[in-house]
């Protein structure tokens, strides 16, 4: 399954993708391992409810966070780049998140779920800010060697 979702590009972490395989697989005969069927995963899909509240109320938190490091002189953009990767674990976006205000726990366990991740579950910061409708600039990429 993971190798599935890799070669689709689902942006799930490996985390993600053995969560939602312990949910939806069962054994197809007695002896066999379990398998995800089909019609399991499009039927899980479908009673998915559409985040639209919580995607808006998560984009307009990293605009927000954005705006405040802004007018302290270091754009979240900025931040991201001192880490020296373009991809970061999780707890960093939450340090990062919470350096001018520190993010809920529960605030940070609601953004976590809709936050894009690699396979590897780091998250690709700058696509972040651009899903969040952060500027990102080309410019400020350090010059390759």
């Amino acid at each position: 399954m993971i190798a599935g979702c890799q070669h689709h590009s689902l942006p799930l972490s490996k985390e993600e993708i053995e969560s939602l395989f312990a949910r939806t697989a069962r054994g197809s005969a007695v002896g066999r391992p379990a398998r995800v069927f089909f019609e399991d995963l499009d039927a899980a899909v479908a009673r998915i409810p559409e985040p639209a509240s919580e995607i808006a109320w998560a984009k307009s938190l990293i605009a927000a966070v954005d705006k405040m490091t802004r007018a302290a002189g270091t754009p979240l953009e900025a931040k991201f780049r001192q880490l020296g990767r373009e991809a970061v674990s999780p707890s960093d976006v939450q340090s990062v998140l919470s350096g001018h205000g520190r993010l809920s726990d529960q605030q940070w366990a609601s953004l976590l779920p809709l936050i894009d991740k690699n396979s590897d579950g780091t998250v690709p910061w700058e696509r972040l800010l651009q899903w969040a409708g952060v500027e990102v600039s080309s410019s400020a990429r350090p010059a390759l060697p």
